[in-house]
C-alpha cells in the first residue's frame, strides 16, 4: 500500500503541473500497428512477456490464445491503467468503452471528447477493480474532474484518431471486443514487473519477449556503445527464453523510407545493427496517420531474434 500512496502522490504532482516526468506518461492506446504483425506470428499456447505501456499489447495477446502474458514497464501507473482497461472491457459496452477512453478525434474528427474519463462511467467499472487500482483512481477523482485527469500530463498526447485505433488493434474491432469481453474472465492474471528492461528480474521463462519500440531510445538509455549494450541486454534476456523462443527486438516505422537515415535512432541503421545481431525482418502494411511524415506505400517492420542452442 505504501507504493500505491507514493504513486498517487506522484500522479497528483504531474496532474497539477508541479513536476514533469518523461517516463511517467500513460499511453492511452498503442502507437503501433499491433494487428499487422500479430497476424504474422504464432502466439498459440505461448508464454509471452511484453511491454506494458497502454496495455494494448497484452489485451490483443489474449485474443491470440496465449498460455500466459506478463508485462513490464518503468512507469508504475501502467498497472493501474491496465486493470482499469481490462475491467472496462468486461463491464462496458463497446461504445461506452470508446467514450470513456478516447479523447483525441473522438467521436468527431478534430473535436475532442469531453466525456473522456467521465465519473459516471468510472462508477460502472469501480466495483470490479482490484484494491490498489481502486485506491489509485479514487484518489485522483476526489481532487479532479475526470476530463481534467485525462487532459493532464499524466497521459501522453500521442493518441491516434479512433479510426486509426480500430485498424491497429484487434480488440477494437466490434466483434473482437465482445469476443474479448467473453474471454477475459477466464484469462490468467498477468504479472506486472515495474522495471526498465535492462534491470528486470524475471522469475520464469518465456517463448516470446516483445520490446516494442524501446530500442528507439537507446541513445537515452545508455551513455555510449548503444548497440553493444543492447546486444548484451539481449544475451541476458536470451537466458529467459525457452528453446526456440524469440525476442521481437524492435518495432520500426515506415521501414522503406526510414532505414539507415542519418539522424534517426540508431536501431534504424540496419547496417550497424547487422554487426551485432542475427535477425529476421518481418514487414507488414503500415497504417496511415500513425506518423505524420510517413510516405505511401507504408511498410512497418519488426526485427525478430531467434534463440539458438
Amino acid at each position: 500500500m505504501d507504493n500505491v500512496r507514493k504513486n498517487i502522490d506522484l500522479a497528483k504532482k504531474i496532474i497539477n503541473n508541479e513536476i514533469d516526468e518523461l517516463f511517467s506518461y500513460i499511453y492511452p492506446f498503442t502507437t503501433e500497428n499491433i494487428k499487422g504483425y500479430y497476424d504474422l506470428l504464432d502466439f498459440s499456447n505461448k508464454n509471452v512477456l511484453t511491454v506494458g505501456s497502454s496495455g494494448d499489447h497484452t489485451l490483443n495477446l489474449y485474443l491470440k490464445n496465449v498460455s500466459s502474458v506478463d508485462y513490464f514497464d518503468i512507469n508504475p501507473f501502467c498497472e493501474y491503467y491496465f486493470d482499469l482497461k481490462r475491467k472496462a472491457i468486461e463491464h462496458l459496452e463497446y461504445d461506452e468503452f470508446l467514450d470513456y477512453f478516447c479523447y483525441n478525434d473522438y467521436p468527431k474528427l478534430l473535436k475532442n471528447n469531453n466525456k473522456a474519463f467521465s465519473i459516471s462511467t468510472y462508477y460502472k467499472i469501480l466495483p470490479y477493480l482490484n484494491d490498489d487500482t481502486k485506491y489509485f483512481w479514487d484518489s485522483l477523482y476526489i481532487d479532479n474532474m475526470g476530463i481534467d485527469i485525462r487532459k493532464s500530463d499524466l497521459f501522453s498526447k500521442d493518441e491516434k484518431p479512433s479510426k486509426v485505433l480500430t485498424k491497429t488493434n484487434l480488440y477494437l474491432e466490434p466483434n473482437n471486443y465482445y469476443k474479448l469481453k467473453d474471454l477475459l474472465p477466464f484469462c490468467q492474471s498477468s504479472t506486472f514487473y515495474n522495471s526498465n528492461i535492462y534491470d528486470i528480474n524475471l522469475n520464469k521463462k518465456y517463448d516470446i519477449i516483445m520490446l516494442s519500440n524501446i530500442p528507439s531510445y537507446l541513445e537515452y538509455i545508455y551513455e555510449d556503445n548503444y548497440l553493444e549494450n543492447f546486444h548484451n541486454l539481449i544475451l541476458k534476456l536470451d537466458e529467459n527464453l525457452n528453446d526456440e523462443g524469440i525476442i521481437l527486438l524492435s518495432y520500426l516505422y515506415d521501414i522503406n523510407h526510414n532505414v539507415n537515415f542519418i539522424n534517426g535512432p540508431i536501431i534504424y541503421n540496419l547496417e550497424e545493427v547487422n554487426k551485432y545481431f542475427k535477425y529476421e525482418t518481418l514487414k507488414f502494411k503500415g497504417i496511415e496517420n500513425i506518423l505524420y511524415h510517413q510516405q505511401n506505400p507504408i511498410k512497418d517492420a519488426v526485427l525478430v531474434y531467434k534463440k539458438t542452442k
